[in-house]
């Protein structure tokens, strides 16, 4: 737990309220320059938009438009179910699963490329990882150009118990 770690691991592991309100506001710019220029970089300035497509225009319409269409299949499903005078939770989590079925898939796929970006920025000697999917390489530059302008990843991995974890998760 956290009384595992010593101060500086702590310090090393979690951002403080100044490191966050800096990540947001980097976030903020770099919405602003994805919605204003597109996916063309000025200036050759690299930046990384995995997690902030939600925040877009697009995106957000796009996240408004299923949480709209998952309600409004599960409220359909209940007032069937009270004209019908019954009760059914498992019709209603079915009728959600299969509104956000789509949702769920692409989550897992961008999921699993995380997962082999991460798996080469801290196990660079694993061959086993290198160049099978172009997405998760694509990925892996951009966490990369954000790392060298955060310096982020360094801090997180710096904590020896939290590196420690990974490589034991990894296994």
């Amino acid at each position: 737990g956290i009384y595992d770690y010593t101060p500086s691991e702590i310090a090393s592991s979690w951002y403080d309220e100044e490191e966050m309100n800096k990540i947001t506001n980097r976030c903020f710019k770099v919405i602003r320059r994805m919605q204003t220029r597109g996916s063309r970089r000025s200036n050759n300035k690299k930046c990384c938009i995995r997690g902030l497509e939600g925040y877009s225009t697009l995106g957000s319409a796009n996240k408004e438009k299923n949480k709209a269409a998952a309600i409004a299949a599960v409220l359909d499903e209940q007032s069937k179910q009270w004209v019908e005078n019954r009760i059914d939770d498992q019709a209603i989590a079915d009728t959600y699963r299969q509104t956000t079925y789509n949702c769920q898939v692409w989550a897992e796929v961008l999921g699993m490329r995380d997962q082999e970006a991460a798996k080469v920025i801290f196990f660079p000697n694993d061959e086993d990882h290198h160049g099978r999917d172009m997405d998760a390489t694509a990925t892996v530059c951009s966490i990369r150009s954000t790392e060298s302008e955060h310096g982020r990843m360094k801090k997180i991995a710096s904590s020896s118990a939290l590196h420690r974890q990974l490589r034991a998760a990894a296994a």
